[in-house]
């Protein structure tokens, strides 16, 4: 979900150094724009994602320890191609919760992001 909060897919982004052709959208739990911070839920056990996969808590739990093992760098959708961004929170929501106003899934994998390039954060504002 977060490269969908990002809006990486969209058309005049230019993440990949190339033209990308679609645009996806997900939600912003909140954008601090003073320090350019994005968070947003990753992945929710038993819930479709946007590539149509639903994952159990202990998939999204895997996932999110591995993220944090191996080199922490983003991509567009799983296509390897490095984006202008870092990541600096990552949690695993343990109980059901509301989190800035929003029902958050228990097990549900939660990230925070640093955006650096401009053409990103913009896309995050609007």
């Amino acid at each position: 979900m977060l490269r969908e909060a990002l809006s990486v897919q969209g058309t005049d982004c230019g993440c990949d150094r190339g033209l990308l052709r679609e645009e996806i959208r997900g939600l912003i739990l909140k954008a601090d724009v003073e320090r350019r911070l994005v968070y947003s839920v990753i992945a929710e056990p038993d819930t479709v994602d946007a590539q149509g996969d639903v994952m159990s808590a202990e998939t999204i739990e895997e996932m999110a320890h591995n993220f944090l093992l191996r080199p922490r760098k983003f991509d567009n959708r799983h296509d390897w191609r490095g984006l202008d961004a870092a990541p600096v929170e990552s949690w695993i929501e343990r109980e059901a919760t509301v989190l800035l106003g929003e029902r958050i899934k228990a097990k549900s994998w939660v990230f925070g992001v640093k955006v650096f390039a401009d053409h990103i954060w913009h896309k995050v504002l609007s």
